[in-house]
């Protein structure tokens, strides 16, 4: 059995929550931290109870994800343009975006109908930003890319 009095002190479990998702962030490089758990664990630090309301089963998280970016694309075929969010799932989106993409007769209309192109284009751009953005709050928090091994590149 263990016992820590550190867990009856919110303001002390949130920094050790806080950095353990910093480790996991900048060293994870294998993805073996489950970060939902994580996540559920700092929400419950912050209010007991209010993980199980509020986070989604990753089944249920990734469906939506992929219905969402499905909306996406039928607006962008009817000539609605892109509005990519900046708190999003862009890899997962993009992959489903990219998939749709390869179609040969998305390809085929997409280069003949040059207004659909534009919106491809500009959703593309809006998506790799978002993503370059995530990737560079970490540099900025290291100071350097993280290495294949989670360390950050050393300046000699």
């Amino acid at each position: 059995m263990q016992y820590d009095v550190a867990t009856q002190d919110p303001e002390q479990m949130l920094e050790r929550v806080k950095t353990i998702g910093t480790i996991a962030g900048t060293m994870d490089k294998n993805g073996v931290v489950d970060t939902e758990q994580l996540l559920a664990m700092a929400i419950g630090q912050v209010m007991p109870g209010a993980a199980e309301k509020v986070i989604l089963p990753k089944e249920t998280a990734t469906q939506k994800a992929m219905e969402e970016e499905r909306q996406l694309i039928a607006e962008l075929v009817a000539g609605v343009p892109p509005n990519v969010r900046e708190n999003d799932a862009h890899e997962m989106k993009l992959q489903v975006f990219q998939q749709w993409l390869q179609q040969p007769d998305i390809q085929q209309k997409a280069q003949q109908d040059q207004a659909l192109g534009e919106r491809i284009q500009g959703y593309m751009k809006q998506r790799q930003f978002a993503i370059q953005q995530k990737q560079n709050a970490t540099i900025g928090r290291l100071g350097a890319a993280p290495t294949q091994f989670g360390q950050t590149a050393s300046a000699a």
